[in-house]
C-alpha cells in the first residue's frame, strides 16, 4: 500500500491537516476502496458495506478538526519524538483548557510518511460534555469514540469504525 507524504500546513495562518486530508479524500476516490462501517449506539450495533462512500463526508470530522488558528498556536506546546527505529511523532498539546481540540499527534514512519493522526477533542457546557478521541490510520481506516455526558438526560457513548479495503 502507498504510504501519504507529510502535506501538513505550518504556515504563518498556523496550523492544518487539510492538504492532507484532501489528498486523502482523492486518493481513496481514485481507487475506489469500500468502506466497512460500524457504529454502536448503548445496545445497538449497526454494520454496513458502503461500495461507493462519499469520502468527503466520511473525513469531515478530521479536516474540521485538524486546524488550529495562527492566532490559537500560543495555545499549544509542539512537541517532536524521534524514535530510535527512525519513527517519529510531532504532537500540539493544549496547554489551557478553552480550546475544544486538545491534541493532534501525526506518527510518521521511516520515510517520513504519515502513519497515523490522533485528534482528541475535549468540551465543557452547561448541559452536557465531552471528550471524543478520533483516530486515522491513512487508506486503512478510522476510529471515533468517545462519551457525550448530559447533565439533564441520559449520557450517549460514541463508538465509530471505518474499515478501508479493497474488497
Amino acid at each position: 500500500m502507498v504510504g501519504c507524504k507529510p502535506i501538513i500546513e505550518k504556515q504563518k495562518e498556523g496550523f492544518s491537516l487539510n492538504s492532507f486530508f484532501n489528498s486523502e479524500i482523492n486518493l481513496l476516490k481514485q481507487k475506489k476502496l469500500i468502506l466497512n462501517k460500524t457504529i454502536v449506539q448503548g445496545e445497538s450495533v449497526n454494520s454496513n458495506k458502503i461500495k461507493n462512500p462519499n469520502w468527503d463526508k466520511e473525513l469531515a470530522v478530521f479536516k474540521q478538526y485538524g486546524v488550529i488558528k495562527f492566532s490559537q498556536l500560543k495555545l499549544y506546546d509542539i512537541d517532536t519524538f524521534i524514535l530510535n527505529n527512525g519513527r517519529y511523532f510531532i504532537s500540539y498539546r493544549s496547554n489551557v483548557k478553552q480550546p475544544m481540540l486538545k491534541l493532534i499527534e501525526i506518527q510518521f514512519n521511516v520515510n517520513k510518511e504519515i502513519e497515523k493522526v490522533t485528534l482528541i477533542i475535549q468540551d465543557e457546557k452547561l448541559l452536557n460534555s465531552h471528550e471524543i478521541n478520533m483516530t486515522y490510520l491513512p487508506q486503512k481506516g478510522y476510529d471515533i469514540k468517545g462519551l457525550i455526558e448530559s447533565k439533564v438526560s441520559k449520557d450517549c457513548p460514541l463508538d465509530i469504525h471505518g474499515e478501508i479495503s479493497e474488497n
